[in-house]
């Protein structure tokens, strides 16, 4: 084995100074790159910058007053456009009943389900919809 050379105490101390040197010149860039992220999440307004929701999706940050302006470029039933002019979405009207969107669809479905009429009173209360038999396709229960 071949021998180890010895080293000075001066050329160690140059080379912890040195050593040190780069540790603060790494710790310069890091601080820097902290900065320059930090600036690029305030220009992006802490937003990701990926998952953008497309085709029929609406991003949940959205404003309601946005959503009920799609929903009535949406409407195509006077139904949906009763809903739509209270300031509703079908989605929100059903939140506001405390009963699933699906439902809602299935009163208004062919061959779907009878309301119930205290459902239909809240509706009308709620959008101006008539509460009665002629203006839901499967009737009032």
């Amino acid at each position: 084995m071949p021998p180890v050379p010895r080293l000075s105490r001066e050329s160690l101390l140059a080379a912890a100074e040195a050593a040190e040197a780069e540790a603060t010149q790494k710790r310069i860039e890091a601080a820097a790159l902290d900065e320059h992220a930090r600036l690029l999440r305030e220009a992006a307004g802490n937003a990701p910058l990926h998952g953008v929701n497309i085709g029929g999706k609406v991003n949940s940050s959205m404003q309601t007053v946005h959503r009920v302006a799609i929903s009535k470029g949406r409407a195509k039933t006077p139904f949906m456009k009763a809903v739509t002019a209270a300031g509703y979405t079908l989605r929100s009207l059903a939140t506001r009943l405390d009963t699933p969107v699906s439902l809602l669809s299935m009163y208004r479905a062919e061959n779907g389900r009878p309301i119930p009429r205290a459902r239909a009173e809240r509706i009308e209360k709620l959008t101006g919809w008539p509460a009665n038999a002629a203006h839901w396709p499967n009737g009032i229960a």
